[in-house]
């Protein structure tokens, strides 16, 4: 192989490497967008999720405390006209 040819052959193996290179780092650079956009979608929903279930917790314990209230009210209107 003459002198030439070496260099060329070595610029071609160094573009090579290059383009190589760079489509690791944007393969890279879209999967931490991507993961990155799940991650951010998930925790909102994970989060929306469990706001709505305390809420209807508090909903469902403020209904029985309600019931509760009510029911502890005719009692004590039964007691009261029974005496």
């Amino acid at each position: 192989m003459s002198g030439a040819c070496r260099c060329a052959s070595r610029s071609f193996r160094t573009r090579m490497t290059v383009v190589r290179n760079s489509s690791v780092l944007a393969a890279v650079l879209v999967n931490r967008v991507l993961v990155s956009l799940v991650n951010l979608v998930l925790v909102n929903l994970v989060d929306l999720l469990l706001m709505r279930m305390l809420l209807l917790l508090l909903l469902l314990l403020d209904f029985s405390l309600l019931l509760i209230g009510v029911q502890g009210s005719y009692t004590c209107r039964a007691i009261v006209q029974t005496y």
